[in-house]
């Protein structure tokens, strides 16, 4: 067989020959000679030569060999030699260095000490005969740094050395030696030992505080609105809520929204899409040139723009950041992390379940944090587009044809409930809980916990609705009903966050 080669080649090199069918059995063998114009070729074949390739006898069925048949190369023993003498060896693989320290005097056994530096375990061994003085060749530094280091095979060598012996003294070689296998091995039983842990108590409270304040408590409570279509931003406008939240899915939607609040009255916050990719800081660019009363900071990226243009425009005028539950802060540590970063306001994750809350409230400052209390539970977010894939006949934001800007789609599940999809401005969806859920009935316990600030978040409902689910929190926080009456007039699931917790019936 006559080929060029494209990678070194040599005697005793193992190769197939690629069909192109992985479906049929592949031919393959040993390289048994190489040659050239009938000349044996020794030692390894540089690539690009031209050579003639001689298998062993009987490894491969020339006939079911082609012309034009690729041979890959798939063993090499001089290779294999080499690999396996790095761990088939009775030599370890790596040493870690002693600090051995060395005492004594005539007429008393030499003590030493050997420090595994790494681990910071120690052992001590001792002469077993006293020494003596010397009259030739005393022990000293010299000396006693050859013999000791003889570490050899072990997993140790010797680093330093610290000699404190008094007076020209002398022991046998043959003690040192002894000495120095007796240390080693008990350093090396040592180090087989799973380490020891020691438990430290740390008190994670500590910068935690544990009583409402007077300030908290003097505060008005508030009902903030996340709004996602105009006609509930118009609805919620005529209530009595303190911001609203619009949460379009196009920003070109946000004018409206803006000039519908300033009629009011109301502030506005705009919230930032829950992603943020790179190259998209345009659409946070594009919130501030809207001037918001609020941003709703749904990850951290974004919160890192915001706060480099406070940090590079001191004296211009920001709206205020509020962290969205997605920030996922569920203890207190965390509170202090966000406000400390910046944020105004946070929201409290969605992964606790009421009591898991309640922990946390009593221990944060409770001062700016909002509690989304009324919501569809945002189940899952994805870069699949349900509107490009299955109303239109496009690939992507470019073809597409935008159906997302005239239809609404959403998932049946297996029960026959129906999911609502909505889109943002980078083609993402979020997929949102057919039933919403209200956490009206715990109002009591978050307000003597000092939560001022009740967050009510809409999807799909019409303008009716809004008013209608306003004015019941609204009754609810004034103390004209139970937080439990509200939930069950609006047929609501009765829980908070992703789940009440699994000892809760």
């Amino acid at each position: 067989m006559i080929c060029r080669l494209e990678a070194p080649l040599k005697r005793g090199d193992g190769i197939v020959f690629d069909a192109g069918d992985p479906t049929k059995k592949e031919e393959g063998g040993r390289v048994y000679d190489l040659r050239s114009d009938r000349v044996k070729l020794e030692g390894e074949v540089p690539e690009g030569d031209l050579v003639e390739i001689v298998p062993g006898r009987n490894d491969i069925d020339l006939g079911r060999v082609h012309e034009g048949d690729r041979i890959w190369k798939t063993s090499d023993p001089a290779l294999d030699r080499r690999l396996r003498s790095t761990f088939e060896t009775e030599k370890p693989y790596r040493t870690f260095p002693l600090a051995v320290s060395v005492f004594g005097q005539e007429g008393s056994p030499m003590r030493t000490i050997w420090t595994d530096t790494r681990l910071g375990t120690t052992v001590a061994v001792e002469s077993e005969m006293p020494l003596e003085r010397a009259e030739k060749r005393p022990l000293g530094e010299e000396v006693l740094n050859e013999q000791l280091g003889r570490l050899g095979g072990t997993l140790f060598y010797l680093d330093k050395l610290e000699v404190a012996l008094k007076g020209d003294v002398i022991v046998p070689m043959r003690e040192l030696n002894r000495m120095r296998r007796e240390a080693a091995e008990q350093l090396e039983l040592l180090r087989e030992q799973p380490p020891k842990y020691s438990k430290r108590h740390v008190d994670v409270y500590a910068d935690s505080g544990s009583t409402v304040s007077n300030v908290e408590m003097a505060a008005p409570v508030e009902i903030t609105v996340l709004c996602r279509t105009l006609e509930q931003v118009k609805a919620a406008a005529e209530t009595d809520v303190s911001m609203i939240y619009a949460d379009f899915e196009f920003i070109k939607q946000f004018p409206d929204a803006i000039a519908v609040c300033r009629a009011a009255g109301k502030r506005i916050a705009l919230a930032t899409p829950r992603i943020h990719m790179p190259g998209e800081n345009g659409y946070h660019r594009n919130i501030l040139n809207l001037k918001p009363d609020a941003v709703l900071v749904r990850n951290t990226g974004a919160l890192y723009y915001y706060l480099r243009e406070r940090a590079e425009k001191p004296d211009a005028v920001h709206p205020l950041l509020i962290g969205d539950f997605s920030l996922n802060v569920a203890n207190h540590k965390t509170v202090n992390v966000f406000r400390e970063a910046g944020c105004d306001w946070i929201t409290p994750s969605y992964d606790l379940n009421i009591q898991q809350m309640v922990d946390m409230l009593r221990r944060a400052d409770t001062s700016r944090l909002e509690v989304v209390i009324h919501q569809h539970m945002p189940m899952f977010h994805t870069e699949h587009c349900v509107y490009c894939t299955f109303m239109s006949e496009g690939t992507n934001y470019t073809n597409c044809g935008r159906p997302c800007e005239k239809q609404r789609a959403s998932l049946q599940d297996r029960i026959g409930m129906s999911h609502p999809v909505r889109v943002d401005e980078g083609c993402r969806n979020t997929v949102y809980n057919a039933i919403e859920q209200s956490g009206a009935e715990y109002l009591d316990t978050f307000l003597e916990l000092g939560v001022r600030s009740y967050r009510v978040e809409f999807l799909e409902e019409n303008a009716d609705k809004v008013r209608e689910v306003l004015s019941l929190y609204q009754a609810a926080l004034n103390g004209r009903i139970r937080g439990s009456e509200v939930w069950r007039k609006l047929k609501a699931t009765n829980q908070l966050g992703v789940t009440r917790g699994q000892l809760v019936k």
